[in-house]
This record gives structure tokens, C-alpha cells and sequence, in this order.
């Protein structure tokens, strides 16, 4: 009703006439059951409210168990993470050697350091602002045209298998290249080519984007205004390395778990998307009488109107009656 009647065109400038106001039409119940529908749309907000709160707290277990994943998959390295965490010694390698992102890679590059011009559609271009942690998502992907292209990648052209990391921004994050994609390097990002004889790039992701790893960069990340992690640092942090029939086997079991993860974020995500129109359906219900049960016996509504006509009568037209003041106590004289 409102919506249909407001005027004015920016939405900060909407409003509503006085007239338009005082004839907003409100649905009137018995005086009793008036209260009942109180009472019931708070016992249904305090019920869903509970709902959503219970949902929030799936939400920050799941982004728990995310970040503990490598972790737990890798439970018999735990007392070496710890290490690491505590700064005991950063050389400790516990039951699985562990061993340099660089010395792992075949190559590390880092990305071009100016902003190239993007386009609505040309070559993919990945950086900070298309990737979170593992995932590439290819609808904030931005293009590039061909020359551009191939100047950021004469250095190395990224490859299915390569680990592409941002060492700016989102320090920390990062993603295999797919076999689908072909990209050029944008800002704020740098490349690693795993040697696929030692590391299995999927393994690699997983550890790098975990516990394990944040836990040795967090204290080498410079600025407060732009975060950034230095080339050499991020050249030196430590990946525990298992035998690569093992990395296999854990970034096979990261995968099949992430799965069932994402499928519970997806259901917990519609369900706080149902809340809302729950809550619609909840004044809808409870406005058309559905909400609590009409007792037959209540004073009707037009009787409770017929009361409030015959008062406004009764003022003459005057929207209150006149009261008659009450007279003013008299002042004690307190002079000496």
C-alpha cells in the first residue's frame, strides 16, 4: 500500500502524503484475539530466530572444519604444526620431511607489476579479486585483450597443475590452474610449477590454503593499509611431505569431504534465504486470521469501531477531549 502510493523518484527522496497515511487500511481483529496474535507472531519469531542462530553457528563450524581439514587428514603431523605455530624451531620435521614451496616447484614467478586495461570479454585474467581458497570463481573473472595477454605471460604461461597464490590483499589464497582455462597473471598474485614427481598440485593447494601454512606467513605479512607477503617468504614456507601415493590419497578424501561441506553450506544458505519469507508468511497467515484460532464468542471487531465512532461524536468534532486542569498547589513563602 505504501509502496503504491509513495512519490518521488531517487529512493531517497521517497515519501508519503499525511492523506495517504491516514488511509492505510489495518486489518482489525476482536481486542482479544488481537493479543493472541501478538503473542503467537513472537512465539514464531523466537522459534525461527532460534532457527537462523543455529544455522549461523553450522556456518562457522563448517569454515572450522575447512580450515582443520588438512589437519585432521594429516592428524600424525599435528605435533609438527604445532612446532611451527610456537616458532620452536621452523626446521622441525617430525614423521613427513617437510621441504620449501620453492624447492617443490619447478619454477616461481612472480606477477607483472602494472594494472593492465580488462575488457568485458577477451583472455581470462586471474587475480585477488576471482579466487578463494581452492576455488576459482569464474563469474568475477576479468579479460584482457591478446598483446596483453602474452606480455604477462613471456615470463611463464600458467598451466593445468600450477599453483597460482596471492602474496597481496587475500595473502595466503590459492588455486590450481584448471585444464579448461588459459590465464594470464593479473597484480598481487605469483606462480608455482610443482615438480609433479614430488608434489601433487591438488595435495599442494590443500596445505597451502591451510592451518599449516597461515600459521608461518601470518607472522611475515607486511602493511596495514595493503597486507602483502613478500616474494622470498612465500618462496620459504614449508610443505609437509608425505609420500605422493599418500598426497594422492588426502587430496582424494579433502575432495570427497568438501563435497559433502559444500552441499551442507548450499542447504544451510537456502535455508537462511527461506527465513525471510517465513517471516512474511508469518504476518500473512496471522493478518488473515490463520494464525490463531477465532473464537465466536469475542466482542466483534465493528463493535469495538461503533465505540470509537460514538467517543469521536461525543468530542464534537475535536480529535481529544478538553481536560479540565487541576489547579496549581499555592507556594510556601520561605523567606525569614
Amino acid at each position: 500500500y505504501l509502496e503504491s502510493l509513495a512519490t518521488g523518484t531517487s529512493d531517497s527522496m521517497r515519501n508519503i502524503s499525511q492523506v495517504s497515511l491516514r488511509g492505510l487500511p489495518v486489518p482489525l481483529a476482536p481486542c482479544r484475539e488481537q493479543e493472541q496474535v501478538v503473542a503467537a507472531i513472537e512465539e514464531q519469531f523466537s522459534r525461527l530466530d532460534a532457527g537462523v542462530a543455529a544455522l549461523e553457528r553450522v556456518r562457522r563450524n563448517l569454515k572450522r572444519v575447512r580450515d582443520l581439514l588438512p589437519l585432521l587428514l594429516l592428524a600424525d603431523i599435528g605435533s609438527a604444526a604445532d612446532h611451527v605455530r610456537i616458532g620452536v624451531s621452523p626446521s622441525y620435521e617430525g614423521p613427513y620431511p617437510w621441504m620449501p614451496l620453492a624447492e617443490l616447484s619447478q619454477q616461481v614467478v612472480d606477477c607483472e607489476h602494472w594494472t593492465p586495461t580488462y575488457l568485458p570479454e577477451g583472455m581470462p585474467c586471474i587475480d585477488t579479486t576471482c579466487i578463494s581458497a581452492g576455488v576459482i570463481h569464474r563469474d568475477r573473472i576479468r579479460y584482457v585483450d591478446p598483446a596483453t595477454h602474452r606480455s604477462r605471460v613471456r615470463r611463464l604461461a600458467p598451466q593445468h597443475g600450477d599453483l597460482i597464490f596471492a602474496r597481496e590483499g587475500t595473502v595466503g589464497t590459492a588455486v590450481v590452474v584448471p585444464k579448461d582455462l588459459n590465464p594470464c597473471l593479473g597484480q598481487r598474485v605469483m606462480l608455482f610449477r610443482p615438480n609433479p614427481e614430488e608434489v601433487d598440485s591438488d595435495y599442494l593447494c590443500l596445505v597451502v590454503n591451510s592451518q599449516i601454512v597461515k600459521r608461518q606467513y601470518r607472522p611475515m605479512i607486511l602493511g596495514t593499509t595493503v597486507p602483502h607477503l613478500n616474494v622470498r617468504d612465500a618462496r620459504v614456507l614449508r610443505i609437509p611431505l608425505p609420500a605422493l601415493t599418500v598426497q594422492r590419497a588426502i587430496a582424494a578424501e579433502a575432495e570427497r569431504i568438501g563435497s559433502v561441506l559444500t552441499a551442507i553450506e548450499a542447504a544451510v544458505e537456502l535455508n537462511e534465504t527461506r527465513s525471510s519469507s517465513v517471516r512474511s508468511s508469518i504476518f500473512d497467515a496471522a493478518f488473515a486470521g490463520r494464525l490463531v484460532t477465532q473464537d465466536p464468542t469475542d466482542e466483534p471487531a465493528s463493535a469495538v469501531l461503533d465505540r470509537m465512532a460514538a467517543k469521536r461524536t461525543s468530542f464534537n468534532g475535536r480529535r481529544r477531549p478538553i481536560q479540565a486542569r487541576t489547579p496549581r498547589a499555592p507556594r510556601e513563602d520561605v523567606t525569614a
